[in-house]
């Protein structure tokens, strides 16, 4: 990341005018990342302070995938860890954390409890649950699939992650919405990792 000269009295400046902007106000030319925070509903002044903090390193238009070190590095260097600070001090749990900052050793394709429900308890057949796990390839899948029955509708879940490809993909008929991301290698290898400990609870 850049160093930049900005004092942090600056900074929480511009930001803190922004705290009374309504949340419906023009969205800039140029869309950045915080343009979400403007949502009816987010915080009031979560977005000044990711204004603030993203155009200081140079991040305004893009996600930055960190380190938990390099995060924690950051949180500890003035001013951006200052402006970090006040966000993550007046944000509330439904609010989405710091939008250009995305923690490297994380896994974005699913939650944990989603990962969790793939455990062929609720499908009551066991041998509908398949893991395929090859650390050697960076490679992990584990799906479930439940067989059909007349008047039911079938259910499937899928969760897989490729270090090579740096992909991770969550597939269920249940969130038809979502597939697969293009990740960063941390990302790829937490994901990976998930599934692998998921499925050493299964024998297979």
């Amino acid at each position: 990341m850049k160093e930049h000269s900005f004092s942090v009295l600056g900074l929480l400046f511009v930001s803190l005018t922004m705290v009374g902007l309504p949340t419906s106000a023009s969205t800039p030319a140029e869309e950045t990342v915080c343009d979400p925070l403007m949502a009816e509903g987010t915080t009031p002044g979560l977005y000044g302070l990711c204004i603030a903090f993203c155009e200081a390193q140079d991040l305004a238009s893009e996600n930055y995938p960190v380190t938990d070190e390099e995060l924690a590095a950051l949180q500890e260097n003035a001013p951006s860890g200052n402006i970090l600070g006040a966000y993550n001090n007046i944000k509330k749990a439904d609010d989405p954390d710091m939008p250009c900052i995305v923690v490297d050793s994380s896994c974005p394709c699913w939650m944990a409890e989603e990962l969790a429900a793939i455990d062929g308890i609720i499908l009551d057949v066991s041998e509908n649950l398949k893991c395929d796990v090859r650390p050697e390839d960076g490679f992990a899948r584990v799906d479930e699939f439940q067989t059909p029955v007349p008047g039911q509708t079938q259910l499937f879940t899928l969760a897989s992650a490729t270090e090579q490809f740096q992909r991770c993909s969550y597939l269920s008929n249940q969130v038809p919405e979502r597939g697969t991301l293009n990740i960063s290698p941390g990302q790829a290898a937490a994901c990976v990792q998930q599934i692998a400990d998921h499925c050493a609870m299964f024998d297979n």
